[in-house]
């Protein structure tokens, strides 16, 4: 016990690692925290050099997920990895100008960045099989959901196979080809989350069979059953603008012989309108077309094809589909 109660009085010293890391490598933390904001994610306010996972909110996502993460090793050569897997990156960095190094300097450092890169994917994938399978007890758990559920009849249409829990949240399939992986929950409020360790880049939510000639894809659950309800068609929902791409491109694979109608969110009053930019991206890198809501009144910024039909009715909302161009 006075062994104990010594060691208490007087510690050992130990060094800081956060500290550490600082005082060694500012400037190379400076670089890596650029890497990481030019990449396109805002990067934590502390950045730890210790060589271990650390994960962090990436500014734009919902309050609570942690999509981001980085490893960074703190010696003299650094090096890490880091990335968001909400937006499907991810980047290897290095600190060092390689030319300076051996051959030999040069393969250990590139295996300790891939070590860094193999790590981080198989925390991700630990994570997904928990979701995968927690994903599943809930939709088998959940009931049924109606139409008079607050945020269908908020936004005038009908749930579409969706289900509810107990909380009163909708529960979107989040779909991996035709594998249920994940789910987006949405309260009755409009209140939107992921279950954690939802893999949603590449992946989509459906409503309506593809049975037609036309795919349709666009962001948003709501705005996806508004045109599902004028078209009767097949609908994909990317969830965000930034997924309009990755789904694109994966239902281009899928159904080769079908027209993709990419329906663009119209982002006006947010810069670099990323709604109609990305869909517009999308629509030309799958050869498909483009369609944007048209609003005969401005007020209230209105954006997606939902707000058309709640504005001005489905026949509107169909006429501006049919008016798809190709870009």
């Amino acid at each position: 016990m006075f062994f104990l109660q010594a060691r208490c009085a007087c510690p050992t010293p130990r060094p800081d690692r956060t500290a550490r890391g600082e005082a060694m490598t500012g400037t190379t933390i400076d670089a890596f925290r650029q890497a990481v904001r030019e990449a396109g994610i805002e990067p934590p306010a502390e950045i730890v050099p210790d060589g271990t996972l650390h994960r962090f909110h990436v500014a734009g996502d919902r309050r609570g997920d942690r999509n981001g993460w980085y490893i960074l090793h703190d010696d003299t050569s650094v090096a890490g990895a880091f990335g968001c897997w909400k937006r499907g990156i991810t980047r290897k960095w290095c600190g060092t100008d390689l030319t300076h190094l051996t051959q030999a300097a040069r393969r250990a450092m590139s295996a300790r960045i891939d070590a860094a890169v193999t790590r981080a994917t198989k925390d991700r994938e630990r994570q997904q099989v928990a979701c995968k399978a927690k994903a599943a007890r809930l939709w088998c758990a959940s009931r049924p959901a109606i139409s008079k559920h607050e945020y269908i009849r908020a936004k005038g249409i009908a749930p579409h196979g969706l289900r509810v829990n107990r909380q009163g949240q909708l529960l979107i399939p989040v779909l991996d080809g035709w594998e249920l992986v994940g789910l987006q929950l949405i309260g009755p409020d409009g209140s939107k989350r992921f279950l954690p360790g939802t893999p949603v880049a590449g992946n989509y939510a459906t409503i309506g069979r593809p049975d037609g000639e036309i795919v349709y894809v666009c962001e948003g659950y709501a705005t996806g059953a508004t045109i599902h309800e004028a078209t009767g068609g097949a609908v994909a929902v990317a969830f965000n603008a930034r997924n309009l791409g990755a789904v694109s491109q994966r239902l281009r694979g899928m159904f080769p012989g079908k027209a993709l109608v990419l329906c663009a969110d119209d982002d006006m009053e947010t810069t670099g309108n990323p709604g109609l930019t990305n869909a517009t991206e999308a629509a030309r890198a799958v050869g498909g077309v483009l369609a944007v809501p048209s609003f005969a009144n401005l007020d209230g910024n209105p954006t997606d094809f939902n707000d058309l039909h709640q504005r001005e009715g489905i026949e509107a909302v169909r006429l501006c589909l049919e008016r798809g161009r190709s870009v």
